[in-house]
């Protein structure tokens, strides 16, 4: 009999109802052979995989109220016409079975990543496959990249200003910088964001909320055998051996290891998540408005008058810029941090950021001069 279960502050990500924000990442549980013991657990979501063609789930039947996504890729190496064709067979077959759809690109060993040549071939293919399913069957899947976000003041990895163009639904972003996080978030604008990597603890996986993360992932956590997964009957899920052993109940301090569901009666939560779902900064995360950043910007040169569109850093100023035209190398302006801020027509995105902040605070931000 499917297993039912209560919580009290249901996330809403990609149009779905999720029980908790708390889930794990593919990798853990590949083909959905877990998926009972980890719904034991009291997650909100299992991402499979990876799945590649003619390769087989065996979900069984599925628990009520824990929400299944499949990450699926291709085992060919590169990202040639072959590759995108087996992408977009593996979607096809991994459609009726999962809630939301996830494409791999975090496959270094088979040369992927997010600014592979031929990326955005993949994601408009990918997302027209998708269309193709949701006509055919009547519903429609959300779908979403997997990308590594990069670091601070890296650009933007091709796949993700893709996957805003096409109007995907989200990304399962691996990054553990919170500032990158919210850069991102704040450039795909109203695109879920699912975090993954590096979240060991509660206090990382608030971190990652309040940077604009919709839901969170945690695997190496769980496969080190440091994350405490609460049931609602008072058990401990013992994930390196896939079963469940009772152990005393106890009040979590902030830096504990996760767990991500418990029951919110009584004096003594088990949860230490459940600052999170109760906390303000997560109830606002799905009901502030979006804000879009700008990531291009057409800088002019003071000497030569040669015009020129360039893609700006999300979450650093650029001091320093060679004009294609003259060659002269242009430094910020008196007064300002970043080139774009001085020669371009529009503002970098962390002053954007600033501006937005100090228009909803009613204050001038006076950043960059603007």
């Amino acid at each position: 009999m499917a297993q039912t279960r209560s919580r009290d502050v249901p996330i809403s990500a990609m149009g779905l109802l999720f029980s908790s924000p708390l889930g794990v990442a593919a990798g853990v549980d590949r083909n959905g052979e877990k998926l009972a013991a980890l719904d034991l657990a009291g997650f909100g979501h299992i991402e499979l995989g990876t799945i590649a063609i003619g390769e087989t789930l065996t979900i069984g039947l599925r628990p009520q109220g824990l929400r299944i996504g499949v990450n699926f890729g291709s085992l060919r190496p590169g990202m040639d016409e072959a590759v995108i064709t087996d992408y977009s067979a593996a979607l096809r077959q991994v459609y009726g079975s999962s809630d939301y759809l996830c494409a791999n690109l975090t496959s270094p060993r088979h040369g992927r990543d997010g600014n592979s040549d031929g990326v955005d071939a993949l994601i408009c293919r990918l997302r027209d496959v998708r269309d193709l399913c949701a006509s055919e069957t009547g519903r429609r899947a959300p779908l979403l990249i997997k990308v590594d976000g990069g670091s601070p003041g890296d650009p933007l990895p091709k796949a993700i200003l893709e996957a805003r163009r096409q109007t995907l639904d989200g990304l399962v972003l691996v990054c553990e910088s919170a500032p990158r996080i919210a850069a991102i978030k704040r450039h795909v604008g109203t695109m879920t964001l699912i975090s993954v990597g590096g979240v060991r603890t509660a206090r990382q996986a608030r971190e990652r909320i309040d940077a604009g993360a919709a839901l969170v992932q945690a695997h190496k956590a769980f496969v080190d055998g440091k994350l405490r997964s609460v049931s609602g009957n008072g058990r401990m899920f013992d994930d390196r051996r896939i079963r469940a052993k009772r152990v005393p109940r106890g009040k979590p301090e902030d830096g504990d290891a996760l767990s991500p569901f418990a029951p919110r009666t009584g004096s003594d939560p088990s949860s230490v998540l459940d600052g999170v779902l109760e906390s303000a900064a997560f109830q606002e995360v799905g009901s502030r408005p979006a804000m879009t950043t700008s990531t291009l910007s057409t800088i002019t040169c003071p000497s030569c008058g040669h015009r020129a569109t360039e893609m700006m850093p999300v979450d650093a100023c650029q001091t320093s810029y060679e004009c294609k035209g003259c060659g002269i190398v242009l430094r910020p302006k008196p007064g300002r941090d970043c080139i774009f801020c001085s020669y371009g027509d529009v503002a970098c995105p962390p002053v954007q950021a600033r501006r937005a902040a100090s228009a909803e605070a009613g204050t001038c931000c006076g950043a960059c001069g603007g």
